[in-house]
């Protein structure tokens, strides 16, 4: 190829590539306004709005996470608006929640990330304690999930079968808002896609072909599937012979332009954060600040780990949050290798525990690191769990006690069993004080376990293993137990109250969406329960006392 020709070829692609981003920009300026400024603004007001509440619960001398209090206020004051001012005006106020809510809930699982990458900073554990805990975590799932089964089948002679818990529209899973990010087996055919796609009118579909009837012979079940007018002709016309020479219709593709723009839409965000990620290399690299780079990488590592094809082997295992993770801890020590940094140092800046709390107060302390702003937006995602409460408030009425006393004697068993087992077999006591919180989702875990001072690095081990286990373990001891779907009730306390989030899009993702609703609901219910109790002075300090601290 001549010089002339290369460069006659590559300004052809760059004016490719420029109409692509044009129409890319054209396609996505509605969600790009949506993610980059309605999405922030919210996400501000909501974390005022905690600031406030968090102002209020230090003045009482009472230790309650003002994020659950939020989540709490949020979905009675839902419901109170409903009766006052009725489902249509509410329904209004919910999508105005929703814009922030929503991206909180999708996006949960990137915020559990901290506690893993800063695993290696966590005191070593010996392997006879390895082992006790494995042994302590197997027999409590097993016979949780067990004991929830029998105590749900139990509720369900004594009480009283709803009417309508089967018939509802307005209590649809399906409409709510979605916990993970975790594609599930429905979504296993398309790649993830993050952003809307370019419209199909900018492509040319081929015509349907003629349907060629003198092609068919006999009578048969092809022939009964055509139209009447075709199969009662007495005498059809033979078809009239292709003229030969004529051009053959030709079939028009997408162009190139479409085609990168149709690229470009469905990773928009990697594009995006792949650029802000190499601009924050010289901010790290003159200043040393470490928040941009770290920041962009854990988002990209969510987008590499979210790209897992469903058909992988180990798919199942490999759940966004430890890929993220691995991929995350890995790139940390990338960054500190080109930095002469050393690694452990590195991992320090990741999170200095200045959280917006802390910046609201107006204390003095060093700047924020990427695990603070993942901290933030989690308090965040509690609020947000009241939409998915209140989206399910119908089958929460009519199932109230069935769903909440299982809850209650979980949390009691969580708090007094796991403590005083771990103490027996000389588990650590901040290890055996998480354990308490073992079967709640991480959100939630992680203020109850704060509260009663446990180790939270070793909680997030524990919440998304359990959530792992409910997944690939959970299924088989329900079939073990004779629970099928047709028994949506037991199947979403059991998963949901021992599985957590993880377990729940797993029901969502298999189209069990009523099991998936109540097992939202469960998972809800059992980390309020503890992070309530968890609250209380003598809890805490019975808590300690069983534990052996």
């Amino acid at each position: 190829m001549s010089l002339r020709s290369w460069f006659r070829v590559d300004k052809a692609l760059s004016h490719d590539v420029n109409a692509a981003i044009g129409i890319t920009l054209k396609k996505s300026w509605p969600r790009l306004v949506r993610a980059w400024i309605y999405v922030p603004f919210g996400t501000v007001l909501i974390m005022l709005v905690l600031w406030g509440i968090d102002s209020v619960i230090r003045l009482t001398g009472v230790s309650f996470p003002a994020s659950v209090a939020a989540m709490l206020l949020l979905f009675f004051g839902l419901i109170l608006l409903e009766l006052l001012l009725g489902e249509k005006r509410t329904k209004g106020v919910v999508k105005v929640v929703e814009v922030p809510a929503s991206f909180a809930l999708k996006y949960i699982n990137m915020f559990f990330v901290t506690s893993f990458v800063l695993l290696p900073l966590s005191p070593s554990i010996g392997a006879a304690e390895v082992g006790k805990i494995v042994a302590v975590f197997f027999i409590g799932f097993s016979v949780a999930t067990v004991a929830t089964v029998y105590l749900v089948r139990g509720l369900q002679l004594v009480l009283p079968t709803p009417k309508r818990a089967d018939s509802d529209d307005r209590d649809d899973p399906r409409e709510s808002i979605p916990l993970t990010l975790t594609p599930g087996p429905s979504q296993a055919a398309a790649p993830v896609d993050r952003s809307s796609t370019v419209s199909s009118t900018h492509f040319l579909v081929p015509p349907t072909p003629v349907l060629e009837t003198q092609r068919l012979r006999g009578v048969g079940p092809v022939c009964i599937r055509l139209p009447k007018h075709i199969t009662s002709l007495p005498n059809p016309r033979p078809p009239t012979p292709p003229s030969f020479g004529a051009p053959a219709p030709q079939v028009v593709g997408p162009s190139r332009q479409q085609k990168l723009a149709k690229i470009f839409t469905s990773h928009l965000d990697t594009f995006v954060y792949g650029s802000l990620f190499v601009a924050s290399l010289p901010v790290l690299y003159t200043t040393g600040y470490t928040l941009p780079s770290h920041l962009t990488l854990t988002i990209l590592s969510f987008f590499s780990a979210l790209s897992i094809p469903p058909k992988f082997k180990f798919q199942r295992l490999a759940h966004p949050v430890l890929t993220c993770s691995a991929l995350t801890i890995l790139g940390v020590y990338i960054l500190s290798l080109s930095t002469h940094t050393a690694f452990k140092s590195a991992l320090q800046t990741y999170r200095t525990k200045t959280t917006y709390l802390t910046l609201f107060h107006g204390r003095s302390q060093p700047a924020p690191g990427a695990g603070d702003i993942f901290a933030s937006l989690l308090d965040v995602s509690i609020v947000a769990l009241a939409l998915p409460m209140y989206s399910h408030r119908l089958t929460l009425s009519q199932n109230l006690l069935s769903i909440l006393l299982p809850c209650i004697v979980l949390a009691i068993a969580s708090l007094t069993l796991y403590p005083l087992l771990c103490n027996l077999v000389s588990i650590a006591p901040p290890r055996a004080i998480s354990f308490s919180a073992r079967s709640l989702t991480l959100a939630l875990a992680t203020p109850a376990v704060h509260n009663l001072g446990g180790d939270t690095q070793f909680l997030a081990v524990l919440c998304i293993t359990s959530g792992i286990f409910g997944v690939l373990v959970g299924p088989r001891l329900l079939r073990a137990l004779s629970v099928g779907e047709r028994e949506y009730l037991v199947r979403g306390v059991a998963l949901g109250a021992n599985g957590s989030a993880v377990a729940t899009a797993w029901l969502l993702g298999r189209g069990e969406v009523r099991a998936a609703g109540v097992s939202s609901l469960a998972m809800v219910a059992l980390g309020v329960v503890v992070v309530v109790a968890a609250s209380v002075g003598p809890v805490r300090r019975g808590v300690e006392s069983l534990a052996g601290v």
